[in-house]
C-alpha cells in the first residue's frame, strides 16, 4: 500500500485502526476501533481486515501489490467521486491543539458528511510475525469528528459552492507531532441515508495544508 501511495499520489489514504485482540493489549488501540467494529463495519473473527471506502465487508488484507491495485481501480470505476476535498490545519505548540478546516466542493447537489482522522507514522512497537521494533504507520490516534459516520453539513451542499467545516483537537502527550497527518474524508450515502461511505478524501501533514486535487 505504501508503494501504491508513492506511485499514485492522492489515490489512497490509509487509516489503520489498532485494537486489543486475541488476549493481546495494543497501546495504539482506541475506543473508536471497537465502536466502528460494533456499529459500522460489523463483527469479524480475525485481523487484519481491509475496508475500502469504509464499506462493511469481510475482505482479508490482500498482500499482493497487483491485487491491491486491481481492487483500487475497481473502486475508482464503480464509485466515482462527486466532490473535491481540501484541508487546512494550524498547530499551536503551546497547548498542543490543532485547528482543522475541511473544505468541500461538489459537482452535484448532494448530502455530505465530513469525517476527520489524526494519524501518526513511525511508531516502533511489537508486531505479530514481525519484530519488537516494527514500524507502524497510518495509526489512527483520534477521530476528530463528533460522529463515527462523519458530521453532516447543514442541508444539501449545492453544486459548485464551497462548504467548510472546522474542528479542533488537543494532542495527547507522547504523540509525535512531526510524524502526524490529518485525513479528511467526505462521505455520501448509497442506500438512502442508512449508511455513509467515503466519496473522496485528502490529507496533509499536521500544521500544513492540502489544496484540491485535479486528475485528468
Amino acid at each position: 500500500m505504501k508503494a501504491i501511495q508513492t506511485e499514485q499520489p492522492g489515490r489512497l489514504a490509509i487509516a489503520s485502526f489498532h485494537m486489543d485482540f486475541g488476549g493481546m493489549t495494543d497501546p495504539m488501540s482506541t475506543a473508536a476501533t471497537n465502536n466502528y467494529r460494533t456499529n459500522i463495519l460489523g463483527n469479524f473473527s480475525g485481523l487484519p481486515r481491509f475496508f475500502y471506502n469504509l464499506r462493511k465487508g469481510t475482505k482479508e488484507m490482500i498482500s499482493i501489490k497487483s491485487q491491491i491495485e486491481e481492487e483500487l481501480q475497481k473502486e475508482l470505476s464503480n464509485y466515482p467521486a462527486s466532490c473535491g476535498v481540501a484541508v487546512e490545519s494550524v498547530y499551536n505548540a503551546s497547548d498542543r491543539t490543532v485547528k482543522i478546516t475541511a473544505k468541500l466542493t461538489s459537482n452535484v447537489t448532494n448530502t455530505y458528511r465530513c469525517l476527520i482522522y489524526l494519524v501518526e507514522d513511525g511508531i516502533k512497537y511489537f508486531q505479530t510475525n514481525g519484530a519488537n521494533d516494527y514500524t507502524h504507520n497510518n495509526v489512527v490516534r483520534a477521530v476528530v469528528s463528533t460522529s463515527l459516520n462523519g458530521d453532516r453539513f447543514n442541508g444539501e451542499v449545492n453544486a459548485g459552492v464551497e462548504s467548510t467545516m472546522q474542528r479542533s483537537y488537543q494532542l495527547e502527550p507522547g504523540w509525535n507531532v512531526d510524524n502526524m497527518r490529518v485525513i479528511v474524508s467526505m462521505l455520501t450515502t448509497l442506500d438512502g441515508g442508512k449508511t455513509y461511505t467515503c466519496n473522496n478524501v485528502n490529507e496533509c501533514k499536521l500544521g500544513e495544508s492540502a489544496d484540491y486535487l485535479y486528475n485528468e
